[in-house]
């Protein structure tokens, strides 16, 4: 895992996919939590790429920290129908026109 101190905060470096198979998306939801996002995890060189999520049925149940993941595959027509976060993810998904970007989105929390 690649990670540092810098000042008062501790950095740590972890990388989200958006995987995508025929018109759905797959995004994972942790215990707790009342959103879905994009998998994640701390990223590390020593890791070997694949998944076994592409390798069978959904849902997938994982787990981090203690915590329970469940892995879902959702239409990507639909996903104004659950929380999805960052929202701009929705979105993005939604659109007919895919491709790389570069996105600076900062979430607000309402209230």
């Amino acid at each position: 895992m690649i990670s540092f101190d810098a000042h008062t905060h501790r950095f740590n470096l972890r990388a989200a996919a958006v995987v995508l198979h025929e018109g759905a998306v797959l995004l994972h939801r942790i215990e707790g939590d009342d959103f879905w996002s994009m998998p994640a995890d701390a990223w590390s060189p020593a890791r070997p790429a694949g998944s076994r999520l592409l390798a069978g049925p959904v849902p997938f149940l994982g787990s981090e920290d203690g915590l329970a993941l469940t892995f879902a595959w959702f239409d990507c027509t639909r996903l104004d129908e659950i929380e999805v976060r960052p929202s701009v993810l929705a979105r993005a998904l939604a659109s007919p026109e895919r491709g790389f970007r570069h996105v600076i989105h900062h979430e607000r929390e309402a209230g």
